[in-house]
């Protein structure tokens, strides 16, 4: 997960996280596209790592969104 921070530094991002071996990447970013967000995460992905990935974005509000709406109850908010 080191080294994929470390792509997404490169690419510009700041205050970036990874989570666990899980792949998933917190980071923050000035571009508004979604779409192109993921198609520059996509090829950097595939020219360092020579496969290709697809990549889903979730902004803030659509984390807050599916928290709101977890249908188990609280949820801890301690891991995040």
């Amino acid at each position: 997960m080191v080294n994929l921070k470390s792509l997404y530094e490169s690419l510009g991002f700041h205050n970036v996280v990874t989570y666990i071996q899980s792949g998933n990447v917190i980071f923050e970013t000035s571009c508004e596209s979604k779409s192109n967000l993921k198609r520059l995460i996509e090829q950097a992905i595939e020219k360092k790592y020579m496969f290709n990935m697809p990549v889903e974005l979730r902004t803030n509000r659509e984390i807050a969104e599916i928290i709101e709406n977890y249908p188990f109850g609280n949820m801890d908010l301690g891991m995040l």
